[in-house]
């Protein structure tokens, strides 16, 4: 694929692409001569352009501003591009100038295959030889999902980890590549974790996906190489009762960078963002009590006076106005007390909008005093409850303080005698703060190291959606998967 984008801004440079898969990303080699204040709204991974069957393509990746190809935007199926189209990165617009008739992208020759062997004999994984490239990593493709069925209920759990678009091998310049495809659980190579940038990957490279169960030792043999290839009968030989998966047809780049599934990748909570709480800006006056005007409220006539007294009528009119004024007030009253001293989900919901956590959770709290939580109220309170504490958590954490994890952790359990789910959150928390501390001390039984990770082994399944839905519910928790994949591996 050899093409020109060439900028609007008459000042910036051409950019030459002369690779089948490019990158489009404010972190980009090919952006870094550009004034920050230019790509500012470029994602890290915004976009792809990439060849395919004869055919020039543009992916976005979920990026935050949207990707434009000719005033359309371009969703979560790659558009094909034609010479002469205008494409919309950010705020950056360019013209594509293809300097060359596209050619298929994907290799036809299978000049480079690559094997990979289980780092770990215990779990005696199925060596994979790759003939053909792109290669998509997938829970759901043949490779994996045998695994499921197999007796070993780690196993089983374990490949829930790999999500549905994990990450890919492809070839460039006859190099091997690796790219993680924003996976939920992430891909490390040689105990790193696969960024924003694909990695060259070469023959001794450990590579894991998902956690330390499905890590696989790398061999990479090229047509040229002196290596002797009967290693690959070798290998089939010595796994005889499994077999080898060989991979000899290439995952198209138009499945890998389709994105429409990818919503559907990891099970994931409702949980309320931020934005997805009314604007409270201005008073919702459906929710508020009618007020009672008196000139409206309906009263009884008074009853005329008797027609043998000599006596004037009796008139009511300023006895019912000031019954009026007394019911108005009464119900102003009412309102204040409700809406600002009596706790309600409406008053959590505007604390919550206005990000005032601390007080969100004394609002939750006093809500579960009231009774059981249900629906819509329930969800408020578990953002209400996650948001005030798991910060503090977290702070706790990064600076190993024990008692300062401990004292936040508490909150949650004592909410979750009224909302059991909180249990699961403040178990999770406590487990990562106590295998933290374990893994620092120099003294640390190996029984002891065996006692924690098997808490998470033996169920990893619903800890890892623990894990998710808190990472949903706070922001701030997002990288804790991470440190947790590392305590893990750590505690082998």
């Amino acid at each position: 694929m050899r093409l020109r984008l060439h900028p609007r801004e008459t000042h910036l440079l051409p950019i030459e692409v002369n690779t089948n898969l490019f990158t489009i990303g404010r972190g980009e080699e090919a952006f870094a001569e550009y004034d920050r204040s230019i790509v500012a709204r470029l994602s890290r991974r915004h976009a792809k352009l990439f060849e395919q069957d004869g055919a020039v393509y543009v992916a976005d990746l979920n990026s935050r501003n949207g990707t434009m190809l000719n005033g359309k935007s371009v969703d979560a199926v790659p558009y094909r591009i034609a010479d002469g189209d205008e494409l919309e990165v950010g705020k950056l617009v360019f013209r594509i100038e293809l300097t060359e008739t596209p050619t298929d992208g994907v290799e036809t020759e299978a000049d480079v295959t690559m094997v990979l062997e289980t780092a770990h004999e215990e779990n005696d994984l199925t060596p994979i030889v790759v003939t053909r490239f792109p290669f998509l990593v997938s829970r759901d493709s043949e490779i994996f999902t045998p695994y499921r069925e197999l007796p070993d209920g780690r196993a089983a759990n374990e490949v829930e980890f790999i999500s549905t678009k994990h990450a890919h091998f492809y070839l460039q310049d006859n190099q091997v590549y690796l790219e993680d495809l924003n996976s939920t659980n992430g891909t490390l190579l040689n105990d790193v974790k696969v960024q924003d940038q694909p990695q060259m990957v070469n023959s001794g490279d450990l590579i894991a996906f998902g956690g330390d169960y499905f890590e696989y030792r790398v061999l990479v043999l090229r047509a040229d190489d002196s290596v002797d290839r009967t290693v690959l009968q070798d290998i089939d030989r010595d796994h005889s009762s499994e077999g080898t998966i060989f991979v000899d047809s290439p995952t198209s780049f138009i499945d890998i960078f389709d994105t429409q599934d990818k919503m559907s990748d990891q099970p994931q909570p409702s949980v309320p963002s931020i934005q997805e709480f009314p604007d409270h800006s201005e008073p919702l006056d459906s929710s508020r009590p009618e007020k009672i005007e008196p000139d409206k409220k309906a009263a009884p006539k008074p009853a005329p006076a008797p027609k043998h007294s000599g006596e004037k009528p009796k008139t009511t009119a300023k006895v019912w106005r000031y019954v009026g004024i007394l019911l108005l007030l009464g119900a102003v009253g009412g309102g204040y007390y409700f809406y600002t001293l009596q706790p309600s989900a409406q008053k959590l919901e505007q604390v919550l909008y206005q990000g005032d956590y601390a007080e969100g959770a004394q609002i939750a709290k006093a809500l579960l005093a009231q009774g059981s939580v249900q629906g819509e109220t329930e969800r408020l309170v578990t953002v209400a409850l996650l948001r005030a504490y798991v910060p503090q958590w977290l702070q706790g954490y990064r600076a190993k303080d024990m008692a300062a994890m401990a004292q936040a952790n508490d909150q949650l359990r004592a909410a979750g005698t009224m909302l059991p789910q909180m249990y699961d959150y403040a178990e999770l928390l406590e487990w990562a703060g106590e295998s933290q501390f374990l893994l620092s001390q120099s003294d640390t039984s190996a029984s002891e190291l065996t006692r924690v990770r098997n808490w998470w082994v033996f169920n990893s399944a619903k800890r890892q959606t623990t894990l998710e839905r808190l990472a949903a519910y706070v922001p701030e928790a997002s990288g804790l998967a991470e440190s947790i994949q590392a305590q893990v591996r750590a505690l082998r």
